[in-house]
């Protein structure tokens, strides 16, 4: 997939929302289409040691409107992605 950075709106929260990625756009879609209501759009920020112990925030890329799941989309996992989970 292409990288692909766009505004979207978000029929969900009813305003435009910064995809960071083509993946990013898809998932939305994909919830658009399912009901599944999620936003970009939260305050969520995940502390957490690198494998170099250097401290880092992890912000999820989606928050379902309940507040029950987050999701993070991607193309492949890479070495840190453990750790954030």
């Amino acid at each position: 997939m292409t990288f692909k950075t766009e505004w979207k709106f978000n029929p969900f929260t009813q305003q435009e929302e910064y995809m960071h990625s083509g993946w990013e756009s898809r998932f939305l879609d994909e919830c658009v289409s399912r009901s599944e209501p999620v936003t970009k759009k939260h305050d969520i920020r995940i502390p957490y040691k690198d494998p170099n112990g250097v401290e880092r925030t992890y912000v999820p890329d989606f928050l379902s409107l309940s507040g029950s799941m987050l999701y993070e989309v991607k193309g492949q996992e890479n070495d840190n992605d453990p750790l954030k989970y």
